[in-house]
């Protein structure tokens, strides 16, 4: 009989699951923000979410010299092969010259391994954030907490295995999407709450923290500093069909942007957060839904080989123009989570990525646009996944 009653509250479950992830959604599109937030209960989504099909964690850390270090800790569950993945790389900054200096010279390197097991130690905290950590045997650990997170990994050069090289970074001065008011805000709005209906996933939980790193090659410092540090996670089933991701930082750190966009579903949608002081702005559906080559608020043009994306957004008030450029030599290839597992060579990225940004403003929807701000990024990080990485010229509507 217990058995039973355990079955039918398990099946009940299943089926009531998706429509209490439904009428969350929808309350928190009809009803004001205010009300919404006290009605319909908020999760920290950057922390483990044990029932998704895949989870990833990525931080970007721009240094002092604007150079980039990338650390990734990701898992593909009951994948049978590269289940698991750690990515740690350095990019120096486009225009890094000739080396001078006493300290040796750190050039690009990008290593991908996969352990073994990802093990997952999680642990209550009286704050929102959930403290966890991740770690990889014999590799190392990314660690969460409220005020801090930190990485110390250790692995052989990629180029040279004869030296063993060590990262360590310290994150802390958190920047939430919704600012410090509103720390469990993220890129998707509403639409977070339809987490059994998405395949996808995408949260951001600092848009521009401070970073402590150090780098060490056989024991010697090769590269310390403070910096500014992109810190975000992916969770679902797998990643879409085709997608475009951006980030940068302006030199001070007081303005930021973060994108990501591309192909779900049978339609094509981006998330953007724009902050500057004074500003924050975020676009998500229904503004920049695409459907069929038609959209009410958003017009796109991008080629992976010209290394080029055009994008336009708007809405009854708000229009972000951006173009972005980056070198057609300055690609990394990436390893990305499928179902199956991490696939080899499933996305490039650039850190060098030249970023033009225009923001105008409206007093209503049949009113003229006023251009209230302009923003230049250099080094910032643009990246191209799936059969966008591999075809050339697609305009959008």
């Amino acid at each position: 009989v217990l058995a039973l009653v355990l079955r039918v509250f398990y099946m009940l479950a299943r089926v009531l699951r998706p429509l209490a992830s439904l009428t969350s959604t929808v309350l928190a599109l009809v009803l004001p923000s205010r009300i919404a937030r006290r009605i319909i209960p908020r999760a920290e989504h950057f922390s483990l979410h044990p029932n998704a099909g895949f989870e990833g964690f990525y931080t970007r850390i721009q240094t002092e010299e604007k150079g980039t270090l990338a650390l990734i800790f990701c898992w593909v569950t009951n994948a049978k092969k590269n289940p698991n993945l750690v990515h740690v790389s350095y990019t120096p900054p486009a225009d890094h010259g000739i080396h001078s200096g006493t300290r040796p010279y750190l050039g690009h390197f990008k290593k991908e391994i996969f352990p073994s097991a990802m093990i997952q130690e999680s642990r209550p905290s009286p704050d929102d954030v959930v403290s966890f950590t991740l770690r990889a045997p014999e590799i190392g650990y990314y660690k969460v907490e409220p005020e801090s997170q930190k990485y110390n990994v250790t692995f052989r050069h990629p180029d040279e295995p004869e030296r063993v090289m060590n990262v360590q970074v310290s994150i802390q001065d958190r920047h939430p999407w919704g600012g410090r008011a509103h720390p469990l805000q993220d890129p998707e709005g509403p639409f977070v709450h339809m987490d059994t209906w998405l395949p996808l996933h995408w949260h951001v939980f600092s848009l521009g923290s401070r970073a402590h790193y150090k780098i060490t090659r056989d024991g010697q410092n090769v590269l310390q500093g403070e910096g500014f540090a992109h810190l975000e996670k992916n969770w679902g089933s797998s990643f879409p069909e085709g997608w475009i991701w951006s980030q940068a930082f302006s030199s001070d750190n007081t303005v930021q942007l973060a994108l990501a966009g591309g192909e779900i579903m049978g339609l094509r949608a981006y998330l953007i957060g724009y902050r500057a002081p004074g500003v924050s702005w975020s676009f998500r559906p229904f503004t920049t839904l695409c459907i069929g080559g038609w959209s009410m608020g958003m017009a796109e043009t991008h080629d992976r080989d010209e290394g080029m994306l055009d994008l336009h957004v708007f809405g009854w008030r708000r229009k972000l123009v951006l173009h972005m450029k980056v070198p057609k030599d300055s690609y990394m290839h990436l390893a990305c989570p499928l179902a199956a597992g991490h696939e080899p060579d499933y996305a490039v990225e650039s850190f060098h990525a030249s970023i033009s940004l225009e923001a105008y403003t409206r007093p209503g929807p049949w009113g003229s646009w006023r251009l209230v701000r302009t923003h230049t990024f250099e080094n910032a990080a643009l990246e191209f996944g799936g059969k966008y990485a591999h075809e050339q010229k697609t305009k959008e509507a």
